[in-house]
């Protein structure tokens, strides 16, 4: 059954995909970005260790593979460094207040769905406003 929900009107990409012709609409997937009164109702809901890590990810842009890579060994002089899985190349970020030594990802998906539970943002995967780990990342860039 197809869901009939409209994207609200404060995502930016709507706006961005609503002004494009039907053959540039097919290169480029829906991307679900969350606006900052959602991030602000979806942040309390966290745990003290899920909130740190979806924070990396929506400040610093980095994807989940990479923050699970960061040990002690990468923070130096107050700067995470790394090589991207994906692309393979170099990044360099500030870290973040109360940078801890290592990211404990025990339950993390577990702790993301019940957050998203408990602040009313939990969607099916085919849902136009359901989002991942992954949107975080994409958010805090188009913020």
């Amino acid at each position: 059954m197809p869901y009939k929900v409209r994207l609200p009107p404060y995502n930016p990409f709507s706006k961005f995909r609503s002004e494009l012709k039907p053959s540039q609409k097919k290169e480029m997937p829906d991307t679900r970005v969350l606006s900052p009164l959602e991030w602000a109702k979806f942040r309390p809901c966290l745990t003290p260790r899920a909130r740190v890590i979806c924070e990396l990810a929506l400040r610093r842009f980095l994807r989940m593979a990479d923050i699970k890579a960061i040990n002690v060994t990468s923070t130096v002089n107050g700067q995470i460094r790394g090589i991207q899985e994906k692309t393979g190349f170099e990044y360099i970020v500030p870290a973040m207040k109360n940078h801890p030594k290592r990211y404990d990802f025990t339950n993390f998906r577990r702790e993301f769905r019940a957050a998203q539970k408990k602040a009313g943002l939990f969607y099916p995967k085919d849902h136009p406003l359901y989002f991942s780990m992954k949107d975080l990342r994409r958010t805090g860039a188009t913020w």
